[in-house]
């Protein structure tokens, strides 16, 4: 049995407030046993067969004799990913089994079916310190146990054995120190640091086949030289948490174990990913900074809070339609989706907010320059969901005190450069989602280029357009992201190394000369570059979005001439491309722009959210 748990309000308050101390910490942790042992009481009813009346068998024993051994081997965070998979798919049916994973080559976790049960309890049942002997079945010739390692084990059915504090499975023997490597065995391993006597340990789990269910390509075993290297990031990573981010620190070294190294993709920004199922693990590309290390702690412990608060109190009903704008994401977000993202960047906000007090020099101006741009994003998506129906009364308490301490960032100043480089990435952002997700109604595209061949003004009416995933046009890569990074470190030599555009090139490929000109603040030369390109490849986004940029911070905003390219990219491309196909000469894209400004200012907008296949493919 297990009790309710139910969450105090100081604790909410602190939750809501973006942190948590480990007694918060604590009652998530209980609140995700609950959780696992529901999840297993379920699975149990869904499968009698005798290999899992074994299991449950020996975890009963487990539980009788040492009850915090089994809640530790629970409480693995991948054994909370492979209770939802496995349970998911057994009540779908086995035409849902994933596949293994082609990219990382890791079996994902319903693969391993309930067969894993039995792993789950030999390890409660080492833990407790039980003698005892079970039969399992291998997994591609291996059996891992969660919170110690994996043993290449042979094929087929397996012995484990413990005796007198020995554990065996199959022909290997465990050694002592479990997380130590030996003939046929592998430990999890672990990298701890401390600062101001506060201590963080972490198991490096490069082994669970349950720790890449989102296929995330999961790291293969680290070498000893890596391994080291998450060492030396965490030595320097963690000192800054808990001097600066002391509220943060606190909740992380409470709740969070473990960490799955990801595989570093080959452009230039990183990946981290929390799975909801997996609380108390964190998955990270290997960090290039230790600034960059502790960013992403705080922004990972977020999702994790949160996910776990979820799962105790509801900050909205169901709400699954993907129709929300997220200056974080290149799709379309539910309302949950939209939620995390906030609470998670709320601590990004505020871990930039902070360092930017601490560091010197570049450093200094790169964190006022991602607190001014994070700032900005987390607010007006703050604002959005104020308006969002689908909220408790539980999440408009818990919005309003988030809400309340970014009131007062709001007031803090910023240098000019870096308000000015925030307004032009998070505008490329919004730019680019418009230009990748909307699909503007073909039918009101072809009338208004029957307007503009005639020589007509253009029609009035509504402008709709449907959500998608994919219009055809790549992915945007935040370039000036990267140009402001440069310029941040050094602006004398970043100006220097303007002069020669091949050279920033050789740096930021996707740079163009527009691009390049527009952030050294020759508008004259990048409008010229701008519309030579859109000349050249009508089709690119990041020449329209470019444009629109400077078009923008020349002070012809949401209620000037260009007001079109502004609020609604997509139309003024769809309509240059429809133009274009029906062999008329390329029209000037600002003259364009300019003809679209009345119905702009004058017609609502309708957006639909994405239906199957992209509207323009069906049209």
């Amino acid at each position: 049995m297990t009790d309710v748990i139910r969450l105090p309000a100081r604790s909410f308050s602190q939750l809501a407030a973006g942190h948590g101390d480990a007694e918060t910490i604590a009652r998530l942790r209980r609140g995700q046993l609950s959780r696992r042992l529901f999840l297993l009481r379920a699975l149990l009813d869904a499968d009698s067969s005798p290999a899992t009346e074994a299991s449950l068998e020996l975890l009963v024993r487990a539980q009788a004799h040492r009850p915090e051994a089994v809640d530790e081997v629970l409480l693995a965070p991948h054994v909370g990913s492979w209770l939802t998979v496995t349970l998911r798919r057994l009540r779908a049916g086995p035409a849902t089994v994933p596949p293994r994973s082609r990219r990382s080559g890791a079996t994902v976790a319903a693969s391993r079916d309930v067969s894993r049960l039995g792993e789950i309890a030999a390890a409660a049942a080492a833990r407790a310190g039980l003698d005892f002997t079970i039969e399992l079945s291998s997994t591609d010739g291996q059996v891992m146990l969660p919170t110690y390692g994996r043993a290449e084990s042979g094929t087929g059915s397996v012995t484990v054995t413990a005796e007198d504090g020995r554990l065996r499975i199959g022909p290997v023997l465990v050694p002592t120190d479990p997380s130590a490597d030996a003939p046929g065995w592998s430990g999890l391993r672990t990298i701890t640091a401390q600062a101001a006597g506060r201590t963080l340990r972490l198991i490096v789990d490069d082994l669970d086949p349950c720790r890449d269910i989102h296929q995330l390509r999961a790291a293969g075993r680290l070498s000893d030289a890596e391994l080291a290297g998450w060492q030396a990031a965490l030595d320097e990573a963690w000192p800054v948490l808990v001097r600066s981010h002391p509220g943060y620190a606190e909740g992380i070294a409470a709740g969070l174990t473990t960490i799955v190294p990801l595989v570093a993709p080959e452009e230039s920004y990183g990946v981290n990913a929390t799975a909801m199922e997996s609380f108390g693990a964190v998955s990270l590309t290997p960090p290039t900074d230790p600034l960059v290390l502790a960013a992403a702690l705080v922004h990972e412990w977020q999702h994790a809070k949160l996910g776990a608060l979820l799962d105790l109190i509801p900050l909205h009903h169901a709400d699954s339609e993907p129709r929300h704008y997220a200056p974080w994401r290149d799709d379309p977000r539910p309302l949950g989706g939209l939620l995390h993202g906030v609470y998670a960047f709320f601590g990004v906000t505020d871990f930039w907010r902070v360092q930017r007090r601490v560091q010197r020099d570049a450093a200094a101006r790169f964190a006022d320059f991602e607190f001014a741009r994070w700032r900005s994003m987390v607010w007006q998506t703050t604002e959005l969901l104020h308006g969002v129906p689908n909220l408790t009364e539980e999440g408009r308490r818990f919005l309003a005190t988030l809400t309340e301490r970014q009131r007062r960032w709001l007031a803090e100043p910023v240098s000019p450069a870096a308000a000015s480089l925030a307004r032009q990435v998070t505008a490329e952002h919004r730019l680019g989602w418009r230009l990748r997700n909307r699909v503007p109604d073909p039918h009101r595209v072809r009338r208004l280029a029957d307007d503009w061949l005639a020589g007509a003004a253009p029609s009035p009416g509504p402008i709709s357009a449907v959500l998608t995933h994919d219009v055809g046009w790549t992915s945007t890569h935040n370039v000036r992201f990267d140009l402001a990074g440069l310029q941040m470190a050094d602006p004398e030599g970043f100006d220097q190394l303007c002069t020669d555009p091949a050279q920033v090139t050789t740096q930021i490929p996707q740079a163009s000369a527009g691009d390049i000109a527009q952030i050294l603040g020759d508008d004259a030369t990048a409008r010229a570059a701008y519309l030579r390109q859109i000349l050249d490849q009508p089709d690119e986004p990041r020449s329209w979005i470019g444009l629109a940029i400077l078009t923008e911070l020349s002070g012809d905003g949401a209620d000037g001439e260009t007001a079109a390219l502004h609020q609604m990219p997509e139309l003024v491309a769809a309509l240059h491309r429809e133009i274009r196909r029906r062999g008329a000469d390329a029209p000037d894209p600002l003259r364009l722009t300019r003809w679209l400004r009345p119905l702009v200012a004058e017609a609502p907008e309708a957006v639909s959210p994405a239906a199957g296949a992209p509207l323009a493919a069906r049209a």
